[in-house]
């Protein structure tokens, strides 16, 4: 499965998590995974989702808030469809370490 980032930024923070993140691979959008030919075989294509993270100071310097999205297009029987998911959460410098003290949203097309 591949990790594609949407920006240098997205890039940063996918190699500082040790997440493997690769170029698009083509022209053709990007597969989600489970995807289907016309024929119902899974999609033969590279699949995969594109990433876009935002990481945000706050005015409190032990508080941050990071969001996530990840989409691709699902293919269903051989038909595109948009796919996307995200999700923000604070997280608080504790003891050294940052953790998530809350989600703020989270959303599913």
């Amino acid at each position: 499965m591949l990790l594609v980032p949407t920006d240098s930024a997205s890039a940063a923070l996918l190699r500082l998590a040790n997440m493997p993140a690769t170029a698009p691979p083509g022209p053709h959008p990007l597969l989600c995974p489970g995807g289907t030919e016309a024929d119902g075989r899974r999609a033969a294509s590279a699949v995969g989702y594109s990433i876009h993270i935002v990481l945000s100071d706050s005015a409190n310097t032990t508080a941050r808030q990071l969001r996530v999205m990840r989409g691709c297009s699902y293919r269903y029987r051989g038909q595109l469809l948009p796919f996307a998911e995200g999700a923000e959460w604070e997280l608080r410098r504790d003891g050294g370490r940052w953790r998530v003290v809350a989600t703020s949203y989270h959303w599913v097309t």
